[in-house]
């Protein structure tokens, strides 16, 4: 073989080579190439992943802030990540005209609302997000269902941070059958203090009873932090335990919830009946720049009312809605707000909240009469006497007592004896003010004070049959001729409880039965009274720093902020479903993941 063979075929095996390292090198290129390709996927689709985390983390944080959060996020980016990789949410507010991107907050709301998915697809209480992740070519959609979600701990009738006393007939109670709805039907103290009395409860007359169908807990490891007293025939409890952990309060803030709504109206006029009516499809939500007062009745039509001052009704409290207090909260009257799931039937209240029976004699205040008046002071003297006498020792007040004869000088004078002229017919000093005032105001308080001046001239009234009087009062019927009876008698006991009664009912007026459908929320103090009765709950809140500045209500009782007090005839029913539906509606607690699905 020559050497030009030799050559050639030299030439043809690199040739060869050269093809077949070629087609390795290009196979070896194919390969990186693609799996460069795959982890360049695999890293977007992970970076797709967190930023879709990111996303919803960020809404979570601003519905915390605001429920009603619609702004969304046009082009987020993330520090440490390239500008082409960011997140989206687009809200649709207009409720038409749906994109398969769109997110819908209806965490307000108490019907269901359309979406991206179709008709009535987003429950109420509920906000459905769509969080849209780029990461460079890559594109990943989570769809999110979030609802508020609340501390199991804080679902319970009665919560305070300080102390909860509890004076008279007391009773909470549970709608609902279950044992653990049950259980929340107590009381619960946040304070850990070893001191006692914590929570703590007394009668106020023989027949007084305590009857709490759940858990009455403390924070506190000491035994004397709960006393119920000495004989356990009197009071009833669900269970009693100590050393339980403190229930965390969602920080509701009033006073910025207040200011927010600074541009809102004024609240309409009062109408012929002396009756204020705020109506959704009329005004709307309401701003109070100031203190607000009225002495009538206030109605709420779906809507909020915002106080940036006191708000105080001497009257009563009706319809749906909600009211922001930045200061003191006070309510004569019955109270009667019906539950609604989207605005429920919610007091929050930076300041005290005092929830009480209608006020006939601070009514009778105010109105601008000279007669009105003039009989009205007579009347108010006699009754000031009479409630100092009836403050004497039980057995100086019974027949033969050295009081008998003062004490009924002033019953005759205030509801059987005239106080005018015979052709102007038989009136006493009770009579007199009720005959003036049917004169000179009409309105709903003014059929309340004349029934309240009723009751009361007939409680006065003589006793033609004193032992029977007397049985009827013992029996529970409260409606006979009881101090005129008792001043024939000699019964100590008994007069002893009836004039106790006497110089409450005396002291401040006949206070009314009232009620409370809802949830009440104060940074301060709650005081209750005279024949109260809530259904809902009762959460009083003050933070550490505000502990320290007692307050002195009506009747003397001192109570510091973070105190429940309740006295006289409150009673409580519990139902979970309405407290929870009110609290996550009304901003408590923290908005959370229920669901949630890739597109």
């Amino acid at each position: 073989m020559n050497k030009g063979r030799q050559r050639g075929g030299a030439l043809i095996t690199v040739i060869l080579m050269m093809i077949v390292l070629f087609v390795l090198l290009n196979s070896l290129t194919n390969v990186v190439s693609r799996r460069a390709h795959q982890g360049r996927l695999h890293y977007e689709q992970a970076s797709g992943l967190y930023i879709l985390e990111a996303g919803v983390a960020d809404c979570l944080t601003q519905l915390e802030t605001s429920m009603g959060w619609t702004e969304g996020f046009r082009r987020k980016t993330l520090a440490n990540l390239p500008e082409d990789h960011y997140y989206a949410v687009r809200f649709n507010t207009t409720g038409r005209n749906f994109q398969p991107d769109d997110s819908i907050n209806n965490l307000t709301g108490s019907d269901p609302a359309d979406g991206p998915r179709g008709w009535r697809t987003v429950p109420a209480g509920t906000a459905e997000l769509v969080v849209v992740a780029h990461a460079g070519g890559t594109v990943r959609r989570l769809r999110v269902m979030v609802a508020y979600g609340l501390e199991d701990r804080l679902l319970r009738a009665l919560t305070a941070t300080r102390n909860v006393q509890m004076i008279g007939d007391v009773s909470i109670r549970s709608q609902d059958r279950d044992e653990e709805s049950r259980s929340r039907a107590g009381i619960h103290s946040n304070r850990t203090d070893n001191v006692p009395d914590i929570i703590r409860w007394r009668q106020a007359s023989q027949r007084d009873r305590c009857v709490i169908h759940g858990t009455v807990s403390s924070s506190s490891d000491d035994p004397r932090s709960v006393d119920f007293g000495a004989d356990p025939s009197k009071y009833k409890l669900g269970a009693l335990k100590l050393n339980q952990p403190p229930t965390s309060f969602f920080n509701k803030d009033v006073i910025e919830e207040v200011s927010t709504h600074a541009g809102l109206p004024p609240p309409p006029r009062p109408d012929g009946n002396n009756q204020i009516a705020i109506q959704e499809n009329r005004i709307g939500d309401v701003y109070v720049d100031g203190d607000f007062w009225h002495d009538g009745d206030l109605y709420l039509g779906r809507v909020s009312m915002y106080v940036d001052g006191d708000f105080t009704l001497n009257g009563h409290l009706e319809g749906v809605g909600t009211i922001f207090s930045s200061g003191d909260t006070t309510i004569y009257g019955r109270q009667n707000l019906s539950y609604n799931r989207e605005e429920g039937v919610t007091i929050y209240s930076r300041g005290n909240v005092s929830l009480l029976g209608f006020n006939p004699f601070g009514f009778l205040e105010t109105v601008e009469d000279p007669a009105l008046q003039e009989s009205w002071a007579k009347a108010r003297q006699a009754l000031g006497l009479l409630t100092t006498v009836l403050a004497e020792p039980p057995e100086t007040l019974i027949a033969g007592g050295s009081r008998q004869v003062q004490a009924q000088e002033l019953r005759r004078a205030l509801a059987t004896e005239s106080v005018g002229p015979s052709w102007q017919g038989r009136r006493n000093l009770l009579s007199d003010v009720r005959d003036k005032l049917r004169y000179v105001r009409e309105g709903a308080n003014t059929g309340r004070t004349m029934d309240a001046l009723r009751d009361l001239e007939r409680l006065l009234a003589d006793s033609k049959r004193p032992g029977q009087d007397l049985e009827a009062w013992r029996s529970g019927n409260r409606q006979g001729a009881i101090l005129d009876a008792l001043l024939q008698s000699q019964d100590v006991s008994t007069m002893e409880e009836v004039a106790g009664e006497f110089v409450g009912v005396l002291g401040a007026g006949k206070k009314m039965v009232s009620s409370f459908v809802g949830l009440v929320y104060t940074q301060s103090a709650f005081y209750s009274a005279n024949d109260l009765r809530i259904m809902g709950a009762v959460w009083a809140a003050a933070s550490s720093e505000d502990a320290s500045t007692p307050h002195t209500f009506g009747d003397g009782t001192v109570a510091y902020p973070g105190d429940i007090v309740l006295r006289n005839g409150v009673s409580l029913q519990y139902r979970k479903s309405l407290v929870e539906d009110l609290a996550v509606r009304t901003g408590f607690g923290n908005p959370v993941v229920r669901s949630w699905v890739e597109l």
